[in-house]
């Protein structure tokens, strides 16, 4: 008899991840793709916790560089934070690529650096639990909870 808990799992499935065709801007279909981990994916898990405690690091010195009569640059660095942050996210939710060059964390921030409506896609596709564990799984409305953006 099996464990009836066992119908409730979705971490194996979260980390191993879907497959997201990637599309041309122009909405031509390509040959290429992204391997997608799910928001319950323990790399995402990780890097949110990471980036969030890191945009709050920033937001800490940035009040007070405040203080001392350098808002606009505090703003800034925050506003740089923030972005990073987001990449680094969606980076972490990206298992493996059909792109030649080695599917790096690194790269991957770079390719989403100048590809940022991917990154949207990653958001979107990450956080539909119904994609990854079935028509019965409670679907994610709010997207990847990216405090960090």
């Amino acid at each position: 008899m099996s464990n009836p808990m066992d119908q409730f799992k979705t971490r194996e499935r979260a980390n191993e991840g879907k497959r997201l065709p990637l599309y041309a801007p122009g909405g031509g279909k390509t040959d290429h793709w992204l391997q997608v981990r799910h928001v319950w994916s323990d790399a995402f898990q990780e890097a949110n916790e990471a980036e969030v405690s890191g945009v709050r690091e920033a937001m800490l010195a940035a009040a007070a560089d405040d203080a001392k009569g350098n808002a606009d640059e505090a703003k800034a660095a925050v506003d740089t934070a923030k972005q990073e942050a987001k990449l680094r996210i969606w980076s972490a939710l990206v298992a493996a690529w059909s792109f030649p060059a080695p599917c790096t964390p690194d790269a991957v921030v770079d390719f989403l650096r100048d590809a940022p409506q991917i990154g949207e896609q990653i958001d979107k596709f990450a956080a539909d639990s119904r994609r990854f564990f079935g028509n019965d799984s409670a679907s994610s409305e709010a997207g990847s909870s990216q405090s960090a953006s």
